[in-house]
Formats: structure tokens, sequence, C-alpha cells
């Protein structure tokens, strides 16, 4: 099963493994410029996942849960979430339910607390560094985390 992870945002992390040991993965940035509407980010995202979806041909997609956290970042997210199940649909790819956070984290880390305290983004970059692939950013990491939890969870086994 060929699995897409997504770390929905404006810094959009995507992990998927092309072979069953080789992860690839990377950061697509959705800023918006000062003198665009706001829906141009939305535009821009949905042009992108369509390319990549085609390129990349998974069979399912997740996401980490959208948390409610102020009126623009959540619009950007559940926005971003609605784009992401509407380019799956036009494909008949399968979009799993997204995994929340501290679920994701407690999965990671092997518990819901690290040394005592909650598992930070520290945590999981550590983590997914030492696991399966040195990344550039914690969006990166997350989004690796997401498709190991989907691959563990979903089928396939995480490499």
């Amino acid at each position: 099963m060929r699995i897409l992870g997504l770390d929905l945002g404006t810094k959009t992390g995507w992990a998927y493994a092309s072979t069953p040991t080789v992860i690839e993965s990377g950061v697509e940035v959705f800023d918006r410029s000062h003198d665009e509407s706001p829906g141009m980010r939305f535009h821009r995202f949905s042009s992108w996942l369509a390319r990549f979806l085609d390129e990349v041909g998974p069979d399912v997609v997740i996401s980490e849960r959208a948390h409610l956290r102020g009126f623009a970042a959540t619009q950007l997210a559940l926005g971003f979430a609605t784009r992401v199940q509407e380019q799956a649909a036009l494909r008949k790819i399968e979009v799993a339910a997204p995994v929340h956070s501290a679920a994701l984290k407690k999965w990671l880390t092997g518990g819901a607390k690290v040394i005592g305290r909650r598992a930070t983004k520290d945590d999981v970059i550590d983590t997914v560094c030492s696991r399966w692939k040195i990344v550039d950013s914690e969006d990166e990491a997350d989004a690796i985390a997401v498709l190991m939890w989907a691959m563990h969870h979903l089928g396939g086994g995480a490499p």
C-alpha cells in the first residue's frame, strides 16, 4: 500500500515511502504575499497537491488532525484538509481519518510522556531522525511520523 503522509499548514510537510525502505519527504511553503488574495494560497495548495498526487499515485492519504488555533490558522488547516479530500476523491484515492497529534506523539515516543514530561516537537524530530531519516524541519518530521503511524496502523509496517 502506497501511503502519503501530510502535515498541513503554511509549511506543509509531506512524506511517502517510494519503496519499503526509502522515504521521500519535504516541505512545500504556501505563504501569502502582501498583495494577493487570501484565496490564492488555497489555489496554490490545490494545484500543488493535484500535481503531487498524480506524480506519486498513493493508495491512501493521511494527515495530522487540524487543531483549532485561532481564526486564520484554523481556516487554513481546514481549507487545506478539504482540498485533500477533494483532490483525493477526484483520483479515487482513499483519505484515512486524520491522526491526533497526541496519539501520534504517544505512538512515536513510546508513551504519553518522555522522562516525566510531555513529548515535544524536539522529541518528534529526534525520534524521526534516529529511526528513519534526517529532516530539515518539524513539518517534515511530522509528515514522516504521520506516514510511519499510517504504515504501522493501516498496513505495510514501518521500515
